[in-house]
C-alpha cells in the first residue's frame, strides 16, 4: 500500500474521534493559538472560545494557566499567553497570586508588564507598594503600566506615591507619572460632578449648603484641599459643562475658605490663559 493511501486512511480514521477536554488538549490549543499568525483580536476570540469549553471547571483551568505562567522553562510567548488568559478569572485568589509572582519575579519584561496590567483591573490599594516598585523601571512600558495602575486606583496615597517619584531628580519616565496624575485628576472631577448630580432636586438651600460642605470635606480627605479646590475651580470655569454643575462648583467654593478658594480660581484662570 502506498504512503499516500496509508496517509489518507489514517486521516479518515481520525475523523470523528471525540475531543477529550483534558489538560493536554487545553495546553495544546493554548499554544496553537499563541503560535498562530492571526490578529490579536482574532486570538482573543479563540481564547474566549477555548475557555468557554471548560465551563464549570475553573479550578482545573486556573491550575493549568498558573503552571504555564510561572514555568520559566516554558517559551516566553506561552508564559505571556497564559497571563493574557488570566483575565477570564481576574478575581480568583490563585490567579491573583500568580500575577503577583509574575510581576515580582518575572524575568521577562513584557510578561511583567502584562501581569501589572491584569492586576490593575482590580483597583486594589494593597498592590500600591508593588506597582510603586516599578515607577523607575528602566523599561518605559513597565513604568507606564505601573503608573497607570496607581492612577486608576486613585486616592491620597496613590497621589503621594506619584508626586514623590516625579519629584525625584533620578526619575526616568516623568511623562508616565504625569499621565497617571491626569487620570487621578479626571477621576476626581467625575466624582465631584457625580456628587452634584446625586442630590435630589427638591433639596432646600440649607440642605444643599450642608451637602456642598460634605463634598468639600470628602474630597479634601481623599485628595487634599489644594487639589479639591483646583478641581472645583476648573468646573466653575468650564462653560462646556452643565450649568447646574458649574453653579454648584461655584457655590462649593463659596463654602470653602475664601483665601484658598480665591487662589484656586486665579490658578484656574491662569491655567486656561
Amino acid at each position: 500500500m502506498s504512503k499516500l493511501v496509508t496517509g489518507a486512511l489514517n486521516k479518515i480514521a481520525s475523523w470523528g474521534k471525540p475531543v477529550v477536554l483534558d489538560k493536554n488538549y487545553f495546553i495544546a490549543q493554548l499554544k496553537k493559538i499563541c503560535d498562530g499568525e492571526d490578529h490579536s483580536s482574532t486570538k482573543d476570540h479563540l481564547l474566549t472560545a477555548l475557555v468557554s469549553k471548560y465551563t464549570g471547571r475553573e479550578d482545573e483551568v486556573v491550575q493549568w494557566i498558573t503552571e504555564i505562567a510561572l514555568n520559566k522553562k516554558e517559551k516566553v510567548e506561552y508564559q505571556y499567553q497564559a497571563v493574557l488568559v488570566t483575565k477570564f478569572f481576574s478575581r480568583n485568589p490563585e490567579i491573583i497570586s500568580c500575577l503577583e509572582k509574575c510581576a515580582e519575579d518575572g524575568n521577562i519584561t513584557f510578561v511583567r508588564e502584562e501581569a501589572i496590567r491584569k492586576l490593575s483591573v482590580l483597583r486594589d490599594e494593597r498592590f500600591l507598594p508593588l506597582f510603586a516598585k516599578y515607577l523607575n523601571h528602566k523599561d518605559y512600558y513597565v513604568c507606564a503600566a505601573a503608573a497607570k495602575a496607581i492612577g486608576e486606583i486613585g486616592g491620597k496615597e496613590a497621589r503621594k506615591i506619584l508626586d514623590a517619584r516625579k519629584a525625584d531628580e533620578g526619575c526616568l519616565h516623568k511623562d508616565c507619572l504625569s499621565d497617571a496624575l491626569e487620570i487621578i485628576n479626571g477621576n476626581i472631577l467625575e466624582e465631584v460632578l457625580g456628587e452634584f448630580d446625586s442630590g435630589p432636586i427638591t433639596e432646600s438651600e440649607k440642605e444643599m449648603k450642608a451637602r456642598r460642605v460634605q463634598i468639600i470635606e470628602k474630597f479634601t480627605d481623599m485628595y487634599g484641599e489644594e487639589k479639591t479646590l483646583e478641581v472645583l475651580a476648573d468646573i466653575a470655569l468650564n462653560f462646556d459643562l452643565e450649568r447646574k454643575d458649574i453653579e454648584e462648583a461655584a457655590k462649593c467654593l463659596e463654602e470653602a475658605p475664601r483665601e484658598k478658594a480665591f487662589k484656586a480660581l486665579i490658578k484656574g484662570v491662569y491655567d486656561r490663559s
